[in-house]
């Protein structure tokens, strides 16, 4: 579980410089177009960063059918609870799709923080999603990650 510790301390100064920059960054991966839609944002990250102060984890390596392998999931009947997945473990410290991001990510799925979804799963598609579909990219989880992860980590 240290993994997970030193990856949601690194998580909460990533949601905590996120929210700083919200504009500067913002339009590539949330669709920020006005100061309601930074707002909005503002208020997913702000609440994600909230819950980043206790969250509860599961070791979860168990391989789905309808999941697949996963970095990490989370279950409306668990509220709070992240469970981590195969992939979790091997991804990096830093960069997108990072073990801090990863977590982002599934903090914005709780009903209370964002009530996100998977609409878009890699880089092109969230980048993609965020020009086409603003609204959908701030309801989308991979949006979030990679905004936070491109804030925290100078990526573009």
């Amino acid at each position: 579980m240290v993994v997970a510790k030193e990856a949601l301390t690194a998580a909460i100064a990533a949601l905590d410089s996120s929210e700083n920059d919200i504009l500067d960054t913002a339009a590539t991966w949330l669709g920020v177009r006005s100061s309601s839609d930074a707002q909005a944002a503002k208020g997913v990250l702000q609440r994600a960063l909230t819950l980043a102060s206790d969250p509860s984890y599961l070791c979860d390596n168990s391989t789905y059918r309808r999941l697949r392998d996963v970095y990490a999931h989370v279950a409306p009947t668990d509220p709070f609870v992240i469970k981590l997945g195969a992939f979790f473990w091997p991804a990096p410290d830093r960069g997108y799709d990072s073990k801090p991001g990863a977590l982002v990510h599934e903090m914005t799925h709780f009903g209370l923080v964002g009530a996100t979804r998977d609409l878009a799963r890699d880089l092109a598609s969230s980048r993609a999603l965020a020009q086409s579909n603003p609204a959908d990219a701030r309801a989308n989880a991979n949006n979030y990650e990679y905004f936070v992860e491109a804030v925290a980590f100078g990526l573009r």
